[in-house]
């Protein structure tokens, strides 16, 4: 069972591409699952780059959604385990992608909420779950790192899985 992760892109050279995290409801990270396979989640997390001590905390919510959404950056996972097969969760713009400035959101008919925080933009959050208690993202799903902010801030979000899920 081969490990990925997914986050921001950087450059050959190591540079990280920060995401914006805008000032309404945003998708800033996800990854699809294909028809032929599921995903189990083993951690996720996102740091923020605020400024200002007197900001509000950002709402942050890992999400299981019908939709995803649209007009991101593609992604491609990398195997977190070298060496590793290819993941089957693709990159797309409306597939496994980060944010960009073009990003729309989708209208949400069904999900489930597997993780949400209050979070300070000074600060982040992470969790690496127990076995036990990884979510599985079912086959033609997607899951989401969404944030709500009250200020523009820079983030670094991340997000650890397995498949296919057993």
């Amino acid at each position: 069972m081969p490990a990925y992760v997914i986050g921001p892109s950087y450059t050959a050279a190591g540079v990280v591409t920060e995401v914006a995290t805008g000032t309404a409801l945003r998708t800033v990270l996800q990854l699809a699952t294909p028809s032929t396979t599921s995903a189990q989640i083993i951690g996720w997390g996102i740091s923020f780059k605020g400024v200002a001590a007197a900001d509000s905390p950002i709402l942050v919510q890992l999400m299981a959604t019908d939709t995803g959404m649209s007009a991101a950056t593609s992604l491609t996972p990398t195997a977190w385990d070298v060496p590793a097969a290819t993941s089957l969760c693709v990159g797309g713009t409306g597939a496994t992608a980060v944010a960009d400035a073009s990003v729309t959101e989708t209208t949400i008919t069904a999900s489930r909420l597997l993780d949400a925080q209050e979070i300070h933009p000074q600060t982040g959050y992470s969790v690496i779950w127990d076995r036990a208690d990884w979510p599985t993202i079912q086959r033609s799903y997607f899951c989401r790192i969404r944030v709500t902010a009250s200020v523009d801030v820079s983030c670094l979000p991340w997000l650890r899985y397995f498949e296919p899920a057993q």
